[in-house]
């Protein structure tokens, strides 16, 4: 979905209006002049250049996935790659994703891990969500996370209370917390910002703007933090 809208952005944002096509001529549209020539120019310029849409690709849905700021984080906040995790707590795949997500992050500093609360299997994952981010209002979203990945059997209510206090979190807040607008706003923002990818399963990841959906693959998403690292390491 956001490919097929970025030839314009990659006109704009990498050859503008007035830059060199790589071989040294420029892509300008004249005032009031032939805009045909122009857009045959920018085809030219991008079939000889096919990197630039996956440039300006990974900034669209790098700037896409960022855009909602109250999404957890685990990490630096300067980190140089940052890997976005899409996850559902009764996903299976998830949960043998967890154990490496955090191995990452523990051992990484370069990474910084922004989950995204994606519950796509029913009611249950619905609830156990806005657990999550209510339990993140008392600075406890870590803990919840894992305690809520580590529920075996069903998501009942009271499998999330019982999560809950293991994490150390204050049950009647976090019930009360559950109910309010923002944090099913929330939820839903993360449904439709998952659709603008094309992200329909779990788990699904973003590396600096490079979705690796459609199964969990663990060395996919090394391969892309390896290839997303700057020369130098990070800082």
């Amino acid at each position: 979905m956001i490919r097929g809208m970025l030839v314009g952005a990659a006109a704009l944002a990498v050859l503008g209006c007035q830059a060199t096509d790589g071989t040294g001529q420029t892509a300008q549209a004249d005032e009031g002049g032939d805009q045909a020539a122009f857009d045959q120019r920018v085809r030219e310029a991008l079939l000889r250049n096919p990197q630039w849409l996956d440039e300006v690709e990974a900034l669209q849905v790098q700037r896409l996935v960022m855009a909602d700021t109250r999404s957890p984080t685990l990490g630096r906040p300067d980190a140089p790659i940052t890997l976005v995790a899409f996850a559902d707590y009764r996903c299976p795949f998830c949960r043998q994703s967890e154990e490496w997500l955090f191995r990452v992050a523990a051992a990484d500093p370069d990474v910084r891990i922004v989950f995204k609360e994606f519950p796509i299997l029913g009611p249950q994952s619905i609830e156990a969500a806005a657990a999550a981010l209510a339990a993140q209002r008392q600075g406890r979203y870590v803990e919840m996370h894992r305690a809520l990945m580590d529920v075996q059997g069903e998501m009942t209510p009271q499998a999330i209370d019982n999560a809950a206090r293991a994490a150390g979190v204050n049950v009647a807040r976090m019930r009360a917390d559950m109910e309010d607008e923002t944090i099913l706003d929330q939820l839903r923002t993360v449904h439709e910002t998952a659709g603008e990818l094309d992200i329909s399963a779990t788990p699904a990841f973003v590396v600096n703007g490079r979705v690796l959906a459609g199964g969990w693959d663990a060395a996919s998403v090394e391969r892309a933090i390896a290839e997303a690292r700057p020369p130098s390491g990070g800082r």
